[in-house]
C-alpha cells in the first residue's frame, strides 16, 4: 500500500512539474498518436485539451465521430508520424534543435524548435515512445527574417552606410563605402568618424553632430576623404538609437552633383554681374565726374594762382570720399566674383553681407525706378560661406527685379529677423507670381550652409524666406 501511495505521489509530482513547464511536451507513439500532454503545449497549437483528448480517441467505439479530428486534419496541427523528431524512434538518437512548421487549430502558421527523446524499453532495447519538447520561435524567426533583409539592404544599398558608437568610432561599414572610399574595416575600425572629415568642414561637422542627441535625425554635407587622401562630398543623414546607443550615419555621394551645381552657380554668377554692370558702370562714371570736376577745380585755382585753403580741404575730402566709395564698390564685386568652392565657413555678420550685396544691385534698381526697402535687426550673425550666401541673397534680389520690372509703382522688400533661434530673412516684392529661375540650385546652397528656403504660399504677396539657426555667441 506504501508502495502505491508512493507512487502515486511520484506519479502527481511528475504531472505537476510537467504542467508548470514553458516549453510545449508531447508524448507519442510509434504510430505518431498522442499519448501524454501538458498545458504549455495546448497553448502553443491553440487548442484546449478536449479537442487534444477527443484526437487521442478517434480509434475509441465510443468517439463521436462528427466531434473527432480526421488524421489528416490532426497532421495539420502537430504532424504524426512524420515529423523529424519521430526518427529517434528509429535510430534511438535524441534529437535537438529541429526547427518545424506547424499550424495552429486556428490555422495560424506558427515555428517551433523541437527536442526529441526516444523511450526505450529496458526488456528489449528498443525505442517504443518518443518525449518531444518544444517552444514557440515564431517571433524569434521572423525577428531574424527581418534582420536578414535589414543586412541584405545593408550590402547592396547605394549610399554608404556607417555604424559608430556613442563615442564617434566607427563600428560597421557597408561594402558602398569601401567602394566610395576605399577604406576597408580592418584599417578604420580605430578611427573616429569626424578624423576623416575634410579639416575645414571639421567645426561644422562636429556642431552638427553635438545635435544628434537631441533629435530624431540630423542633415548635413561635408568633404570626406578617401584612401587616396582626395576628398568627396557626401550629403549625410544621423540618427542614433538610444537603447543601444549606436549612430547610424548614411550619406549620399554628391561630388559629381556638386560639381554640375557650381558650374550652374559660376554661369549664373556671370549672368548677375552682367547684370549688375550697368548700374555699376552709373556709379563709377557718377564718381569719377565728381572727381574731375573736383580736379578742374583745384587747378583752375593753381592757374590763377589763387588757391583758398579752405577750399583745397573740402575737395581733397570730397575726392577722397568718391575714392572710398569706388574701392568698396570694388571690394563688394571682387568678394561675390570671387570662388566659392574653398570658401571656409565662418559667422557671417548679417548687416554686412547684406549691405555688400545691396551696393552691387541697389543702382540698377534707383535707375528704372524699383523702391528697395531694407530693414534689419541689429546684431544678427548666421553660420555659412560668405560669397555663396552674397549669391543666394543677390540673386534673390534680382529675381524680383525682373518680377517687377516695368511695372507701376514696383517694389522689392528685404528683412531680416530674429524669430524663434532663428535668422529669418524675407524677400517680397509687388510680382503677381514667383520667379523659378535658380531656386532649385539656391535651394542646395542655402542648405549646404545650415538653413532653408522657402515660398511663402500664405503672403499677399511673392515672397521667399530664408531661415539659419541663430550663431547665438555673437548676441551681446
Amino acid at each position: 500500500m506504501a508502495n502505491t501511495s508512493e507512487e502515486l505521489a511520484a506519479s502527481d509530482n511528475l504531472n505537476a512539474l510537467l504542467q508548470s513547464m514553458v516549453e510545449g511536451m508531447i508524448v507519442q507513439d510509434q504510430t505518431g498518436r498522442i499519448i501524454q500532454f501538458n498545458q504549455a503545449a495546448l497553448e502553443i497549437l491553440g487548442m484546449a485539451q478536449d479537442q487534444l483528448n477527443e484526437s487521442e480517441d478517434k480509434d475509441s467505439n465510443e468517439a463521436d465521430p462528427s466531434a473527432v479530428m480526421s488524421e489528416s486534419e490532426w497532421d495539420k496541427i502537430f504532424p504524426g508520424k512524420d515529423h523529424l523528431g519521430m526518427n529517434c524512434l528509429k535510430t534511438g538518437e535524441i534529437q535537438r534543435n529541429l526547427v518545424m512548421r506547424v499550424f495552429r487549430y486556428d490555422g495560424e502558421v506558427r515555428w517551433i524548435s523541437l527536442n526529441a527523446v526516444p523511450i526505450v524499453n529496458n526488456r528489449t532495447g528498443t525505442p517504443y515512445q518518443v518525449i518531444c519538447t518544444f517552444t514557440d520561435i515564431t517571433e524569434m524567426k521572423r525577428v531574424l527574417n527581418d534582420l536578414k533583409q535589414v543586412q541584405l539592404l545593408f550590402n547592396i544599398s547605394q549610399d554608404l552606410m556607417i555604424i559608430a558608437n556613442s563615442e564617434g568610432y566607427f563600428k560597421r561599414i557597408n561594402p558602398r563605402f569601401t567602394e566610395v572610399l576605399g577604406h576597408q574595416m580592418q584599417e578604420i575600425v580605430s578611427q573616429k568618424f569626424i578624423n576623416l572629415v575634410h579639416p575645414e568642414d571639421v567645426e561644422s561637422t562636429s556642431i552638427e553632430l553635438q545635435k544628434v542627441s537631441d533629435q530624431k535625425s540630423i542633415h548635413f554635407i561635408n568633404r570626406y576623404q578617401t584612401k587616396n587622401k582626395d576628398y568627396r562630398v557626401f550629403d549625410w543623414v544621423v540618427v542614433k538609437d538610444k537603447e543601444t546607443n549606436l549612430v547610424y550615419f548614411t550619406a549620399r555621394d554628391i561630388t559629381d552633383y556638386r560639381a554640375e551645381e557650381l558650374d550652374i552657380i559660376h554661369s549664373s554668377k556671370f549672368y548677375s554681374l552682367g547684370e549688375i554692370t550697368s548700374g555699376l558702370a552709373y556709379m563709377v562714371n557718377g564718381q569719377l565726374s565728381i572727381i574731375g570736376s573736383h580736379v578742374a577745380f583745384l587747378n583752375k585755382q593753381i592757374e590763377n594762382d589763387n588757391i583758398n585753403p579752405l577750399d583745397l580741404k573740402n575737395k581733397i575730402q570730397c575726392i577722397e570720399e568718391s575714392v572710398q566709395r569706388l574701392g568698396k564698390m570694388t571690394k563688394d564685386l571682387s568678394l561675390f566674383a570671387r570662388n566659392t568652392e574653398d570658401e571656409e565657413i565662418a559667422d557671417v555678420p548679417l548687416k554686412h553681407l547684406i549691405d555688400n550685396v545691396v551696393s552691387l544691385c541697389k543702382e540698377r534698381f534707383r535707375i528704372h525706378g524699383v523702391k528697395l526697402d531694407i530693414a534689419l535687426e541689429e546684431n544678427l550673425y548666421i553660420h555659412g560661406r560668405e560669397n555663396q550666401l552674397a549669391h543666394v541673397l543677390l540673386s534673390l534680389l534680382n529675381n524680383s527685379y525682373n518680377s517687377v520690372h516695368g511695372q507701376r509703382d514696383s517694389w522689392v522688400k528685404l528683412t531680416a529677423s530674429l524669430q524663434k533661434e532663428l535668422v529669418v530673412i524675407d524677400i517680397s516684392d509687388s510680382g503677381e507670381k514667383k520667379s523659378e529661375a535658380n531656386i532649385h540650385i539656391l535651394k542646395g546652397i542655402v542648405e549646404e550652409n545650415f538653413g532653408t528656403i522657402y515660398f511663402a504660399h500664405s503672403s499677399p504677396h511673392v515672397k521667399f524666406v530664408i531661415e539659419f539657426p541663430e550663431t547665438k555667441q555673437k548676441r551681446p
